[in-house]
């Protein structure tokens, strides 16, 4: 005789997948698409529409790298860093003739490199670490603590309010002394020379099969259609494919779009 189960017997595990740890460690499907991810083939660029799984690939990949020692990941939500105040802040600065999509960059590119320094900052005080840092990564990651602390510190609140202050003071500038000024800000020294710290680290880290990957998810909350926005995102994209290209290939970058985005 066939035993019957009610509907309220069966556990289907939670509504979204990138919150149900048992399913992503015994139950995940690793298709070809999956596949291609983990071998990182310089595209990081993950797409799909709302609901395919793509914040579950991110979950899933955390895991795994919480289960191998010579893995890191890194998770960057934009929703922690209040990113809708702060595409609107700052384009609420500038005019519409002037070249602010580079603004976003830096804003892009710092919060990349500040995840990464505040990950990386402790390696280089603990003698028992198993990562060798190289003494120009510790001075950069040093000098970056010290000068963008609102790029390492919790991100909540510490760069919307860097930029709201400046936006106070900032009514009676011309555009142009606005620009120079508000690029200063978010980009205090030149800090091309902690990129190359970095892209000197990884490729080390390549030889000894050492794996980062960093994802960054969530970019469809709070979406509009704004040029604010398109830029926004439009940078990120422009940011992840340079470090993509800089870091060597056992650095993997995942940026997770929806489609109709």
């Amino acid at each position: 005789m066939q035993q019957a189960y009610s509907l309220h017997d069966i556990d289907f595990g939670h509504p979204e997948a990138e919150h149900d740890s048992q399913a992503l460690e015994i139950s995940f499907s690793e298709a070809a698409s999956w596949r291609t991810i983990v071998r990182g083939s310089g595209m990081p660029f993950v797409v799909g529409r709302k609901g395919s799984g793509k914040s579950a690939i991110t979950a899933r990949l955390a895991f795994l790298a919480k289960q191998t020692p010579s893995s890191t990941f890194l998770r960057i939500v934009p929703a922690d860093f209040r990113h809708v105040e702060i595409r609107d802040l700052l384009a609420c600065l500038v005019s519409k003739s002037s070249s602010w999509q580079y603004l976003y960059k830096k804003v892009w590119e710092g919060i990349i490199l500040g995840q990464l320094v505040k990950h990386f900052a402790p390696l280089a005080e603990e003698a028992a670490s198993h990562r060798k840092l190289s003494r120009d990564l510790e001075l950069e990651l040093e000098r970056f603590q010290r000068e963008c602390p609102f790029y390492v510190q919790a991100l909540s609140d510490a760069l919307a309010d860097v930029i709201t202050k400046y936006v106070r003071d900032s009514a009676k500038k011309t555009d142009a002394l606005s620009q120079v000024e508000i690029r200063k800000m978010l980009e205090p020294y030149n800090w091309n020379s902690l990129i190359h710290a970095f892209e000197n680290q990884f490729r080390e880290d390549d030889s000894a099969g050492i794996n980062i990957y960093i994802a960054i998810d969530g970019l469809d909350e709070h979406w509009d259609k704004s040029d604010a926005s398109l830029y926004f995102l439009a940078q990120l994209l422009s940011v992840g494919k340079e470090f993509t290209a800089k870091f060597g290939s056992n650095t993997h970058f995942i940026i997770c779009l929806r489609d109709n985005i």
